[in-house]
């Protein structure tokens, strides 16, 4: 669930923290989505989280309640550290979120001139259900409720940022999961650069993800190994004018019994696409999973704005590979239409994975972190969805959204299987739904949200014949302490 309120601390330009982007909340996000949009694009809005003067320059000028409510939160100059505390819940009825949850965050920022450090953790209730990341009972034998969200150090100035540590990042449109890096995953430790100017922002991001037992199902013996794997990743986003923004993108996932870091897919300014096919002399060099992504963003108007995100896994282009391999893409395409009513936002939007991006022969190198995608959360969807935003009112925001989508059942970590099926594969779940949200602000700390959601699905749980319809409702606050 997202976190509270409190938020945006460094919103003003006197202020003299780091950005704490963990603090946005999805109602939060949307707004500033909406805001972006309102005006000129600002220089880089598809790379996430966004610098403290990226939020400064896109709500300076807002004097919204929105804007307004985080005032509170506002620290004097020359204050370098902070310490605090957040408190989040929901209660619902219903079996779509059947259990009560309670969520706590202590963090604390320190900052000097250019240099920063943030440490956040977590205890989440939900915790107790994930069994893939959480594998212990932890050395005091009692369950584990949290972990480190945020632990990281940072050197950013105008021109060039330095970052070692642990955050979520997302390349794409805010609060829509990247289909090439989201924030879908828990946030993982590693090393950025990125240097920016008025029309280039460069970002390179390299890491060793966590070992698995795997295997490679092209093997004549096939059996289970430890397997060590590591991820690389880099980006060119332009800023050709003011309404058209375009973002490059390619990472490299690969691994191996006894592999170490390569030289060749540590190359910031390398194309890793033409590596791999040059120089993969030995076995475990060629075990590497390369995706590329192509980004636009255009702004034609005061009113209407387009998104469009192609990522390929792997596509082949001859006329026998085309007949024999199924291609492994993914698409998503966005309209928004800005105030048709007044401070309103109507979306448009349509997403489609292919049955088997993100999987590979080798299952260390699918594109997961401790089974769960590191782009778009799921392969083998096709989804509509008609949202809108309705910013209005004082100290509440507003969203509804209808949907349909179809998709397969879901393995994120089995091997791709090179046959061409239908799409999605297998019984196919169909859902239509409608989600409604009501968001609060009580006051200055504390917030409640009202979330409502209607579901029918065809073929349950991908078992033909079965059919499910469900109401939930669900009702959360957020609170500082």
């Amino acid at each position: 669930m997202n976190n509270i309120k409190f938020t945006l601390l460094l919103l003003a330009p006197l202020l003299c923290y780091t950005q704490t982007y963990f603090l946005l909340t999805s109602p939060q996000k949307e707004y500033i989505k909406y805001t972006i949009f309102l005006d000129d694009l600002i220089n880089h809005p598809l790379t996430q989280p966004y610098s403290r003067q990226q939020l400064s320059n896109i709500l300076l000028d807002d004097s919204s309640n929105y804007v307004k409510s985080i005032k509170h939160y506002y620290v004097k100059p020359g204050r370098v550290f902070s310490l605090g505390g957040l408190l989040s819940g929901h209660y619902s009825r219903s079996r779509l979120t059947p259990d009560n949850g309670i969520m706590v965050n202590i963090y604390g920022i320190y900052q000097s001139n250019r240099l920063s450090a943030v440490f956040k953790y977590q205890a989440d209730s939900e915790y107790q259900n994930d069994d893939k990341y959480f594998g212990s009972s932890g050395k005091f034998g009692s369950n584990v409720i949290g972990r480190i969200t945020d632990s990281y150090v940072q050197y950013s100035d105008n021109k060039f940022t330095l970052f070692l540590g642990r955050q979520q990042r997302n390349y794409g449109l805010i609060n829509s999961p990247s289909l090439i890096l989201s924030d879908e995953p828990y946030s993982y430790d590693h090393f950025l650069f990125e240097h920016k100017s008025k029309h280039f922002k460069y970002s390179y991001l390299a890491t060793r993800l966590e070992d698995k037992v795997s295997y490679d199902i092209r093997d004549e013996i096939v059996k289970n190994e430890w397997h060590k794997r590591y991820l690389t990743f880099h980006r060119l986003d332009i800023s050709i004018s003011p309404e058209l923004k375009v973002g490059l993108s390619e990472s490299i996932l690969y691994g191996g019994q006894n592999q170490s870091f390569l030289p060749m897919y540590l190359n910031p300014l390398n194309i890793w696409f033409i590596s791999k096919m040059v120089e993969r002399k030995g076995v475990e060099e060629s075990n590497a999973n390369v995706l590329m992504a192509f980004d636009i963003l255009f702004k034609p108007n005061s009113e209407i704005a387009f998104y469009s995100q192609l990522l390929i896994d792997d596509m082949d282009f001859t006329k026998e590979t085309r007949e024999r391999y199924p291609d492994r893409i993914g698409f998503t395409a966005r309209f928004y239409w800005l105030n048709p009513l007044p401070k309103s936002m109507l979306s448009l939007n349509y997403l489609r994975i292919n049955n088997w991006t993100y999987n590979s022969y080798y299952t260390f190198g699918n594109y997961t972190f401790y089974g769960e995608s590191l782009g778009y959360p799921q392969n083998g969807i096709e989804r509509f969805e008609l949202k809108f935003n309705l910013f209005y009112f004082d100290k509440m925001a507003f969203s509804s959204c209808v949907y349909s989508q179809k998709e397969r059942q879901q393995d994120l970590e089995s091997h791709f299987v090179d046959i061409k099926t239908t799409f999605p594969i297998g019984i196919v779940q169909t859902t239509a739904g409608y989600t409604m949200d009501v968001n609060y602000w009580l006051s200055v700390k504390g917030s409640i949200t009202l979330r409502a959601d209607y579901i029918s699905q065809k073929n349950y749980e991908n078992i033909h014949g079965d059919r499910n319809s469900l109401t939930n409702i669900q009702l959360s606050f957020d609170y500082i302490l």
